[in-house]
């Protein structure tokens, strides 16, 4: 949903024009993705980005499928939680607990199941979005060479 709020707004480094099927799609499996997706003869490499809440997801393409696919793998981080949280301004209250995961910190402000599309296309707009990753991006600690869904975002929608 926010990726795809993202794109409809043209906030993202890439455009729907140049997404296969020009949409975000959904597909986790690598061997159903090449069979589905990598048949076809491109003239250069397919970018893919991979947008994972787990660091121990794995997605395999068969052997001949590998040549044609550079693989970006971009992390939930934040999750939506951490989003409304710097979102709703909160993220100095939520830093200075110890050991309260941002899905408790949420749900004691919030009654409403703030996972659901319903809220979801309720509460975001690409620029509350944009306006909270870039708050998180500043406060996070980063692993060297982990991508978010920050380094997916044009530059020019930064300013």
């Amino acid at each position: 949903m926010i990726l795809t709020q993202l794109l409809n707004a043209e906030y993202l480094i890439f455009t729907k024009q140049t997404l296969l099927e020009h949409r975000v799609l959904r597909t986790r499996n690598g061997q159903i993705f090449a069979k589905k997706y990598l048949t076809h003869r491109f003239d250069e490499p397919v970018q893919v980005y991979r947008v994972l809440d787990s660091r121990n997801e794995r997605f395999r393409l068969p052997k001949p499928y590998e040549i044609k696919v550079v693989m970006h793998e971009i992390y939930t981080t934040p999750e939506i939680e951490m989003l409304l949280i710097c979102s709703e301004g909160l993220l100095n209250n939520y830093k200075h607990l110890q050991n309260v995961k941002p899905s408790m910190f949420i749900s004691q402000r919030f009654k409403a199941n703030i996972k659901s599309r319903d809220f979801n296309d309720n509460y975001w707009t690409p620029d509350k979005i944009v306006a909270a990753v870039k708050i998180y991006e500043q406060s996070r600690r980063k692993n060297k060479g982990e991508q978010s869904i920050y380094s997916l975002i044009n530059p020019t929608a930064l300013k």
